[in-house]
């Protein structure tokens, strides 16, 4: 769930987001496009927070993190 993402599972160096609970248990890394590495480097930028997209310390939900991203 894109709405729990934690900045400790994203490597920008690598361009990879880690999912780490998966159906057979094992972690998982996909890779970044050019694009979604530009935004994330832009949101980690002065950002101190656990999630990704945040609010309070919390989690946002899915529609306006879905929604934020239609370009």
């Amino acid at each position: 769930n894109i709405t729990n993402l934690r900045w400790n599972q994203i490597n920008l160096f690598n361009k990879t987001i880690i999912v780490e609970n998966t159906k057979n248990g094992y972690p998982v890394g996909i890779p970044m496009s050019e694009k979604v590495t530009i935004v994330l480097k832009g949101l980690k930028n002065g950002n101190g927070s656990y999630y990704v997209f945040e609010k309070d310390e919390k989690p946002l939900n899915r529609w306006y993190v879905s929604t934020s991203f239609i370009f």
